[in-house]
Order: structure tokens, then sequence, then C-alpha cells
């Protein structure tokens, strides 16, 4: 039980960070492109032209 605890204290103490840091301005957690599917097309790509087109 008190390994439980231990675990459940030390994840919410992360969300906390993440979120405090969110809070503060930091830029969010970003997906990846592609990962363990192997497929070829990428989700982000869309989104990176679109940034980046003047």
């Amino acid at each position: 039980m008190a390994e439980f605890l231990l675990s459940l204290v030390i994840i919410a103490a992360a969300l906390a960070g993440l979120g405090l840091g969110r809070l503060f301005g930091r830029p969010g957690l970003r997906g990846s492109c592609g990962g363990l599917t192997g497929d070829q097309s990428c989700a982000c790509k869309d989104a990176h032209q679109e940034k980046s087109a003047p």
C-alpha cells in the first residue's frame, strides 16, 4: 500500500509541475510524428509547414 501511495504522490507531483510550467507560459507537450506504427505519413508535417510559411 505504501508503494502505491508513493507512486501516486510522484505522479501527482509530475502532473502539477507540468501544469505549473504551462501556467507560466512554457509550451505544452507535443505529439510525435510516426512512432511505433511505422507509418510514413507525418501528422505534424502539415502544421509545421503552416507555421513556417511566409
